[in-house]
């Protein structure tokens, strides 16, 4: 049986294909969503861009219309940056890599007053409670600073939820809880592996970390997520 090689050309050519970049599909924005592993969403108008450049009956309307529903949710999750992603990838991918993420933030803010931010991530979960809030006005009603929510949230699960977040309302600083059911994390580190590789193609570890996880942390992660998935 003989073997292909596919030349660096081919190679990328089938990674745009796994993104959806060659032709536009007719998947629906969860479907597409996962299939990529969601969008890098620091600006909210990137996730309109990148599914309009991939879905071919996309409209702008049913994307403001499913982040209102939750169907799909955009929040602090890989690499510690914004993502478009499908609730069920939000999930996953924190689970995957909540305290990589946490330790990461600590180190590069050289704090070491986790304990205290852990008791003010319980604050702002209570804050959060009864509903989406702005940020500005929990910690004002915290009396806490930037580095502090920052810190904190590190420890919790938060998605930007509409009217913010959205091509008409840029700015998105309106938050709320992510609730779900907890999940083995070992479990979430091999279905990211998974996806990652459904949407990239074949890799090594030093790949994976580097879609995962903050820069401070790929080292270990190259080595502590094979061991998990083997």
């Amino acid at each position: 049986m003989s073997i292909e090689v596919l030349s660096a050309q081919s190679m990328n050519r089938a990674v745009l294909a796994r993104q959806l970049l060659l032709e536009r599909s007719n998947l629906s924005m969860s479907e597409a969503l996962d299939q990529i592993a969601g969008i890098q969403n620091q600006y909210a108008p990137n996730g309109y861009i990148g599914l309009w450049s991939r879905l071919a009956e996309f409209k702008r309307e049913p994307l403001t219309t499913a982040l209102e529903k939750r169907e799909l949710v955009q929040g602090t999750t890989l690499r510690g940056t914004i993502h478009l992603v499908t609730p069920e990838f939000f999930q996953l991918s924190n689970e995957a890599v909540r305290e990589e993420r946490a330790a990461s933030w600590f180190r590069a803010a050289r704090r070491d007053d986790q304990e205290a931010k852990r008791v003010v991530a319980k604050q702002i979960a209570q804050a959060l409670a009864q509903g989406p809030r702005k940020r500005a006005a929990v910690m004002k009603d915290l009396g806490i600073d930037t580095a502090s929510w920052y810190g904190a949230t590190a420890f919790l699960d938060l998605i930007r939820v509409p009217p913010s977040g959205t091509w008409e309302n840029r700015r998105a600083d309106l938050y709320d809880l992510f609730a779900a059911p907890s999940i083995d994390p070992a479990a979430a580190r091999r279905e990211m592996v998974d996806r990652y590789l459904r949407a990239f193609g074949p890799a090594g570890g030093k790949d994976i970390a580097t879609f995962s996880r903050p820069k401070s942390q790929r080292t270990q992660a190259a080595t502590g997520w094979l061991q998990d998935v083997s």
